[in-house]
């Protein structure tokens, strides 16, 4: 991981399609920005934070799901 912000090299070779730009992710827990590689087995749902030391995993719950089991509950 890279706390680093690309350059604009990179950047600019990336948004032709020569590179692959690494992906930004914040950390919820110190609220640090990181780079995660693409060749690492990190994605932006579950990444290590370096800094802190905490795992950030992100779990998405369908909130029209969560609506329905509420409501069948009352």
């Amino acid at each position: 991981m890279n706390s680093k912000r690309p350059s604009w090299l990179i950047l600019a070779l990336g948004s032709v399609g020569l590179i692959e730009i690494p992906l930004t992710v914040n950390c919820w827990y110190c609220n640090s920005d990181t780079q995660l590689a693409k060749d690492s087995k990190e994605t932006e749902r579950c990444w290590h934070c370096n800094i802190c030391g905490n795992t950030n995993l992100r779990d998405e719950v369908n909130i029209s799901s969560f609506n329905d089991i509420v409501a069948r509950s009352s």
